[in-house]
């Protein structure tokens, strides 16, 4: 999952339907008037409004607590089996706000006002179905299958059940359609949108067999999400049967598709942040073991920003260098310049770090206290995920003890330990570069050949010395 799957969460504004108009009537509208308006514009529900604004909201699935084995129901005052109060949303809030409402206070329907109160304009209502349709995730629908959401909630009944009794099992078992074994063999299903037709029709309770709809679209249980959402649009229908081995296992739902989408988002949601959080304790623990080698390292360490502009320093460089952080931080490393390289010096490495990306070699720099020391100096160009130089960081070491051992050691090779005077290697060395010399200058051809000191002239000038 990359991140942009896992921030897309569209607004209300953006899922609304601005063609559709939301259904209103007034408190006293009899119950089988306002389900003949809620059939006639194919809607799930009403909202009942007085001069204040909406009080409540009759939807299909209350429409299940009604005793259908009564006649004198479908006159009764709709006011007296709505929900109330009815919950809104700002048309601002997300698509993620909206299901977080659905699924806490075990709702379908949400007003979309942009205020509260009788000043609260309203501006449309958003179903259970209006999410599923806008979850804008279709690759989790691709790769997931229907039959883990069969659970074992559905409910069967029988042809010759009554509606009254269907009703009332619905209610109870919270659940907003059935399967109804057919006698000839096969399924049929009754919903909360057939209850409402029923209702419109004041319906006398019969048997459900006369009323259900007897055909039963099914799926096998391996059908995936995407398959199963594009066949309830096809047929416009909002439950298919599962089947599994040729026998129907139960009914899948807008509602359950929502829980399906949302368990996979959740699922994939959870592991993308526990792979970000073990990235980001893995680089907490790199960062804590760098800081460690950064302030043990006997090498003095220097960060600067691709300005040139000091961010940073090490312990080591303060003894190296007798400048505190403060001293040197956002200044120039131009500070400890001793002033005995030239500018092309500086060009040149430059021009390597730049071809490069690093330069190494020996520099002569300046202490605080002003004494001038040789160094060895490796500068790392440090670049962002665009290839852009972001840092250097400059590691030195103190090279002063090493060039004292180098001249110890060149000296021991061309003079005598005991006495201190020449020996044959510096002889046949300085025999060797009169040589070169004479054949340079023309020696062999007649021209004048100077003649190298020798090993004599160097003890005679020793011993002149000593006297």
């Amino acid at each position: 999952m990359n991140a942009s799957q896992l921030d897309f969460d569209p607004r209300i504004t953006d899922i609304l339907p601005p063609d559709r108009e939301v259904l209103v009537c007034a408190p006293a509208t009899p119950v089988f008037e306002a389900a003949q308006r809620m059939r006639a514009a194919g809607v799930s529900s009403i909202v009942v409004t007085d001069e204040n604004g909406p009080v409540g909201i009759w939807t299909e699935h209350d429409a299940l607590a009604l005793d259908l084995s009564s006649a004198s129901v479908f006159d009764q005052p709709v006011a007296t089996v709505m929900s109330s109060p009815v919950r809104s949303i700002a048309p601002t809030a997300s698509l993620a706000d909206a299901t977080h409402q659905f699924r806490e206070r075990h709702i379908r329907h949400l007003l979309v006002r942009d205020g509260d109160g009788a000043e609260g304009r309203l501006l449309g209502i958003i179903s259970l179905t209006d999410v599923v349709l806008n979850q804008g995730i279709e690759h989790y629908l691709h790769f997931r299958t229907v039959g883990p959401l069969v659970g074992h909630e559905c409910v069967e009944v029988g042809e010759s059940d009554t509606l009254s009794a269907v009703s009332r099992r619905m209610r109870e078992a919270r659940v907003d359609a059935v399967l109804v074994s057919l006698d000839e063999g096969g399924h049929g299903i009754l919903t909360e949108r057939d209850l409402i037709g029923l209702i419109a029709g004041r319906h006398a309770d019969e048997a459900v067999g006369r009323v259900c709809t007897r055909t039963l679209f099914t799926v096998p249980a391996d059908a995936s999400l995407f398959h199963v959402r594009s066949m309830m649009n096809e047929r416009g229908v909002r439950h298919i049967g599962v089947e599994r081995d040729g026998q129907v296992e139960g009914l899948v739902s807008f509602a359950d598709l929502l829980s399906g989408i949302e368990l996979a988002y959740v699922d994939e949601l959870r592991s993308a942040l526990e792979e970000r959080d073990s990235a980001l304790a893995s680089s907490e623990r790199n960062l804590q073991l760098a800081e460690k080698v950064i302030q043990t390292s006997l090498e003095g360490i220097m960060i600067t920003d691709a300005r040139g502009h000091i961010m940073r320093v090490n312990p080591a460089f303060t003894e190296l260098t007798g400048y505190r952080p403060d001293e040197v931080i956002g200044k120039s490393p131009a500070v400890l310049q001793s002033g005995r390289h030239d500018k092309a010096f500086y060009d040149r490495m430059w021009a390597t770090l730049a071809r490069e990306g690093q330069w190494r070699g020996e520099i002569w720099n300046r202490r605080k206290n002003g004494e001038i020391y040789p160094e060895l100096l490796t500068i790392k160009a440090i670049t962002d995920e665009q290839g852009e130089i972001s840092h250097y960081a400059a590691l030195f070491s103190d090279i002063t003890e090493l060039k004292e051992n180098e001249r110890q050691i060149r000296h021991l090779a061309y003079y005598d330990p005991l006495t201190g005077l020449p020996n044959r290697r510096l002889f046949h060395d300085r025999l060797e570069l009169a040589v070169a010399h004479a054949h340079r200058s023309g020696g062999a051809t007649g021209g004048a050949v100077h003649r190298p000191r020798s090993l004599q002239d160097d003890q005679r000038h020793a011993g002149s010395r000593r006297r």
